[in-house]
């Protein structure tokens, strides 16, 4: 197979700061904002890569539909400027965890956040949950229980907060202190803003979708491929169907089988901790 490999580039990125990890204490909201995020990423059913920061600015970079910083409370002037380079050359979405831009040489400054992002925000000092609700209704959050409580069930502090009137909101804390989640258009980018730490894999895969990315699945089972081999990896019991980008022929690397002769979706019933793992041939 790696004979025959062929270079892959995913819809989502996904990037982590080395040079803001020295801002954060090691505790929970940390290591659900990147660790579990992660973890997590291959139940959204959708492509993405996994880079540091200061790969951005890297000219061999490829183009994705979804940019997501995860943690970037530091960012260099460099680094921003080929963020925003990059969405507008072929219309990507942005997506802001937390409090990007917040911390630098002058100390903690929420008005950095509001520079970085285009959202307006106010950050409190008082302890409050990282929770939050996603508002009825709203069509990037279609089944959704807008009743749950989400993300990280630790408090938070500082705790930025959402307070742009021109901002369409998308989520509220548990505790109705603002809005956690919005989106914006900022400079022709469509941009969206996670206040809190953590955001469920149904969140990302419907703000993926938004931005063109393509949903292989739905189930929340874990998703693994390069555009010829596939893995899908059931998390619970049931019917699996993974959506391919167009019609192929699948077969079964383990068996052998041609478990799909031409067609554009694989239909499975699996157990829980089962794994299908297909060949994607072009016909």
């Amino acid at each position: 197979a790696f004979a025959q490999r062929e270079p892959f580039a995913a819809d989502v990125a996904l990037f982590v700061d080395e040079r803001s990890v020295a801002y954060y204490r090691h505790q929970n909201l940390y290591r659900n904002m990147v660790g579990d995020t992660i973890a997590h990423m291959p139940k959204a059913g959708v492509t993405w890569d996994f880079y540091l920061l200061s790969d951005l600015t890297h000219e061999a970079l490829p183009d994705y539909k979804l940019y997501v910083l995860l943690n970037a409370v530091d960012l260099t002037e460099d680094t921003r400027s080929a963020l925003r380079a990059k969405a507008r050359r072929n219309g990507a979405r942005v997506l802001f965890m937390y409090a990007p831009g917040y911390a630098g040489e002058n100390g903690l400054q929420p008005g950095k956040i509001q520079e970085l992002t285009g959202f307006q925000v106010s950050v409190s000092e008082v302890p409050g949950p990282a929770a939050y609700s996603v508002l009825a209704g709203h069509p990037l959050v279609t089944g959704i229980d807008p009743s749950a409580e989400l993300g990280a069930g630790d408090t938070l502090a500082p705790r930025p907060i959402i307070t742009d009137t021109e901002a369409e909101a998308i989520a509220r804390y548990a505790d109705d202190a603002g809005v956690a989640i919005a989106r914006k258009t900022v400079a022709g980018v469509d941009t969206y803003y996670c206040a809190s730490v953590a955001m469920p894999v149904d969140l990302y895969r419907d703000i993926a979708r938004a931005a063109g990315a393509h949903v292989w699945c739905e189930t929340n089972d874990g998703i693994f491929t390069d555009g010829r081999h596939l893995a899908i990896h059931a998390a619970t019991d049931g019917d699996k169907t993974v959506h391919l980008p167009g019609r192929k022929r699948v077969m079964d690397v383990v068996t052998g089988e041609c478990i799909v002769p031409a067609g554009d979706t694989i239909t499975r019933t699996m157990k829980a901790g089962e794994t299908l793992f297909v060949e994607l041939q072009d016909l």
